[in-house]
């Protein structure tokens, strides 16, 4: 599995990302790296569905 550092991140967005993270019980590690993968599902299935 691939590792990623990211930097510079507003502080607003990385506020945002902990309030998230905090209200979904998760830590931010967790928060973000399911947000990506939430998005590749949706995108598969809107492919699949138009591709119908």
């Amino acid at each position: 599995m691939g590792n990623m550092t990211v930097r510079r991140i507003p502080d607003h967005v990385h506020d945002h990302l902990r309030e998230c993270a905090r209200s979904n019980g998760r830590s931010l590690e967790a928060e973000v790296r399911g947000n990506p993968d939430k998005r590749l599902h949706r995108e598969q299935n809107r492919r699949l569905w138009s591709a119908a």
